[in-house]
């Protein structure tokens, strides 16, 4: 992926788990992994900014 101001690409800059639907037993859990990217262009203007967010469901 890369970013939609300079073209360069993108890095990941955390990754976290996000659980749904685990509230209730009625509602399916699901389970992703989420990455947040940023440029790692220094002369970007969102340099070390999230840009995009990827989500991937585990199963």
């Amino acid at each position: 992926m890369v970013c939609p101001l300079c073209g360069c690409t993108l890095r990941i800059q955390r990754g976290y788990v996000e659980v749904t639907g685990d509230q209730s037993p009625e509602e399916k859990t699901e389970v992703f992994y989420v990455q947040e990217l940023q440029c790692r262009n220094p002369q970007c203007a969102s340099f070390e900014q999230p840009v995009q967010k990827v989500r991937n469901q585990l199963k």
